[in-house]
């Protein structure tokens, strides 16, 4: 019986230390931040940052749809005035 146990102990150890590993058929791809991405699926409330009609940047969520095209913003100077730094700079709305 002691040694079935270990035996069990030792192929549970083996699998779970396998998948974990292998991390579970996730991959990471590095994309560059030049590079446009097209939405595979859709992305229900995603945060965003938009601008009002005074040109001031605002917290909101939307829905992104499947094929939609994603581009990173200027890579120019950071714009001034009331543009967010973070996510964290604005507090969001209730």
């Amino acid at each position: 019986m002691g040694r079935r146990i270990r035996l069990l102990t030792l192929y549970l150890t083996l699998t779970c230390g396998t998948l974990w590993i292998s991390g579970c058929g996730t991959r990471t791809v590095y994309v560059q931040e030049t590079d446009p991405l097209r939405l595979r699926e859709t992305i229900r409330q995603a945060k965003i940052w938009v601008r009002d009609g005074a040109g001031a940047w605002v917290a909101s969520e939307a829905d992104l749809a499947e094929g939609w095209y994603c581009l990173s913003g200027p890579s120019g100077p950071k714009p001034k005035g009331n543009a967010p730094k973070s996510p964290d700079a604005v507090e969001p709305s209730r």
